[in-house]
């Protein structure tokens, strides 16, 4: 977001006297904090008053949850779990899912898995 859009959220803010929630990547304080904009962000950075570092950290019992409805094997919950904790998180996870379901119309194994990551273009494989 640019400055001028931070600046017309804190009016916002300011006048209807509620929170408001920044959510962004994790370099989003550190671009208010440091650097060349750093002044246009002074006015918003002020006025945080709690920082949330969201991981990429999910369980089994989570990643299984998502996907109760197609009675997936532990095999394969495993490697989507191990998928959302890579760089794209959930959404990524999801996406192969996505990827794998509509190959294979529900036969999902670990191997259609690992052809979704080829075909969604990270390459990484899973054990």
């Amino acid at each position: 977001m640019k400055a001028r859009a931070f600046d017309t959220l804190r009016v916002l803010n300011d006048r209807a006297e509620v929170g408001v929630i920044y959510a962004g990547t994790p370099n989003i304080i550190d671009r208010m904090t440091i650097g060349r904009a750093k002044e246009d962000f002074d006015q918003v950075y002020s006025r945080i008053e709690y920082t949330c570092n969201l991981s990429n950290r999910f369980t089994i019992k989570e990643i299984s949850s998502l996907f109760d409805a197609f009675n997936l094997d532990n095999t394969v919950i495993k490697c989507l779990c191990n998928a959302a904790s890579q760089k794209g998180g959930l959404r990524y996870a999801i996406n192969l899912f996505k990827v794998a379901n509509s190959a294979e119309q529900g036969n999902i194994t670990v191997a259609t898995i690992e052809e979704a990551i080829n075909r969604v273009g990270k390459g990484a494989q899973f054990k």
